[in-house]
């Protein structure tokens, strides 16, 4: 049997798990205790503009990205942690290498930064 949690937006671009729970991203993050799909908490990322393909990216050290075309975040048990402005607007994330990451931006380049 599928369990469904309904969110309100347009539409979900990226979906995680980590620290025993569910994170889907839109306009908002919405966290979700997976075992019985409650709401646990509601975080408003619009000011960060649109989410990007491939918004969630893990490092090597086991922390859990979230890319914005204008912001990178660390997601915590509880929320976010704004990690750094993006110096260009970033269209879809990529892998995390060697502490940098990697992402697509203005839709036709490709480009890095390091991770603090």
């Amino acid at each position: 049997m599928i369990k469904n949690a309904k969110v309100e937006a347009l539409h979900v671009i990226d979906v995680a798990f980590r620290n025993g729970l569910i994170y889907a991203a839109s306009d908002h993050l919405y966290i979700f205790d997976p075992s019985d799909m409650s709401l646990v908490n509601k975080i408003d990322i619009s000011e960060a503009g649109w989410l990007v393909r491939n918004a969630f990216q893990e490092t090597a050290d086991g922390r859990l990205l979230l890319v914005t075309e204008k912001m990178l975040y660390t997601v915590e048990k509880d929320g976010l942690k704004k990690l750094a402005p993006a110096e260009k607007r970033i269209t879809s994330a990529g892998p995390v290498i060697d502490g940098r990451l990697y992402f697509i931006h203005d839709l036709t380049n490709v480009g890095s930064v390091e991770l603090p």
